[in-house]
């Protein structure tokens, strides 16, 4: 559900991007593209902070008990596959 979220949030942000919405006809100053490409660091910015902070809810990781029993399980299973 947090995927299908998330790429319908990035199609929405390409489309605004690419001036789906909004087609004018007339060239872009060097003004909006500033405002525009800061709006763009603004928003990367924001989606660092949020997974820096709250990353570790998307995989459901609570401690780091939790993690290291994952990456010890995660581990096992991959040991568990041949070398090609």
């Amino acid at each position: 559900m947090f995927f299908g979220g998330f790429l319908i949030f990035i199609a929405l942000m390409l489309a605004i991007d690419l001036g789906l919405f909004s087609k004018g006809d007339k060239p872009v100053s060097l003004k909006m593209a500033s405002i525009m490409s800061a709006i763009w660091v603004l928003f990367s910015l924001g989606f660092y902070w949020l997974l820096r902070h709250y990353g570790f809810e998307l995989h459901n990781i609570h401690d780091l008990d939790h993690l290291q029993e994952i990456i010890t399980n995660t581990t096992t299973i991959l040991k568990s596959f041949p070398v090609i």
